[in-house]
C-alpha cells in the first residue's frame, strides 16, 4: 500500500469536505489503491477497511494515536493513547474464506459488514434499527433472518473481526466507571488530515506570494525544503 503526497492529501481534503466519514474513508484509500475501483474498495469489510486506515495512519503520521472522551458517567475528560500496532494485533488480516455460525442446528452463511452495508445503516435514525440493517445485510440473502441469526453472526463479527468495531476498555478513577469507548479510525483520521491540509495550504500561501510559485510547484517539494524556504522568508 502507498502513501498519499502532499498534493493528494489536497484532492481527497477537497473532495471530502461535507461528505460523511464513510466516503472520507474510502476516498483517503483510493489513492492507496489506484487499481482498485470505488465499489471495490466500497465492498471491502469494515475490518479490513480499518486496519488500512490504520497502517495509513502509522505511514503518514505515527504509530501513537492520541485520544480524549468524557466519562459517560459524571463527565470528566480522560486522556488515553493506542498504538497501531497494540489495536492491528488484534486481529490478522482477514482471510478469503467463506464463513459461517451455527444456529438452533443451521448453518448460516455469512460475512462481515462493509462500506455498503454501513451507509444503509446509515439511513436509520434509531440505533437499535441500524444495527439489525447492518446484521441482516450480512447474512446470506438465502436464509431466514430472526434474532437468533442476528445475535450469532453480532458474536461472530465481534470475536473474529474486532476491527470492524474498534473498541477501547477505559476506566475513569473520578467515577470508578468502566466501560469500552469505540474509536472510529475514519473520522479520527480525517480530523488530522483536516489539519495537515490546513497547514500545507498555509505553506503554498506564504511562498507562493513570497516567491511566486505555482501550487502545483510547492506541493511537489518534499517537507523539508518547503521548511527551509518557509524560513528562508523570516530571515
Amino acid at each position: 500500500m502507498r502513501t498519499l503526497v502532499a498534493e493528494e492529501i489536497i484532492r481527497v481534503w477537497e473532495l471530502g469536505q461535507d461528505r460523511p466519514t464513510l466516503q472520507r474513508a474510502l476516498l483517503l484509500l483510493a489513492p492507496c489503491f489506484p487499481e482498485s475501483r470505488p465499489s471495490e474498495l466500497a465492498a471491502m469489510p469494515l475490518a479490513r477497511r480499518n486496519r488500512l486506515l490504520l497502517e495509513l495512519r502509522e505511514r503518514m503520521i505515527g504509530p501513537t494515536l492520541a485520544c480524549f472522551v468524557l466519562c459517560p458517567a459524571c463527565g470528566a475528560p480522560l486522556e488515553f493513547s493506542a498504538t497501531v500496532q497494540e489495536l492491528l494485533a488484534r486481529q490478522p488480516d482477514l482471510a478469503e474464506i467463506p464463513l459461517t455460525v451455527e444456529v438452533e442446528g443451521r448453518t448460516v452463511p455469512y460475512r462481515t459488514p462493509d462500506s455498503q452495508d454501513l451507509a444503509a445503516a446509515a439511513e436509520f435514525v434509531d440505533v437499535p434499527e441500524a444495527a439489525e440493517t447492518l446484521l441482516r445485510r450480512s447474512a446470506s440473502s438465502a436464509v431466514a433472518v430472526d434474532a437468533a441469526v442476528e445475535e450469532a453472526i453480532a458474536q461472530a463479527v465481534e470475536r473474529d473481526a474486532p476491527l470492524t468495531d474498534i473498541r477501547i476498555p477505559l476506566r475513569c478513577a473520578s467515577a470508578e466507571h468502566v466501560w469500552s469507548a469505540s474509536l472510529d479510525i475514519a473520522a479520527f483520521l480525517w480530523i488530522e488530515i483536516d489539519r495537515i491540509a490546513t497547514r500545507l495550504l498555509d505553506e503554498v500561501q506564504s511562498l507562493a506570494r513570497a516567491y511566486g510559485w505555482q501550487e502545483s510547484e510547492i506541493l511537489a517539494m518534499s517537507d523539508g525544503r518547503r521548511r527551509f524556504y518557509l524560513g528562508a522568508i523570516d530571515a
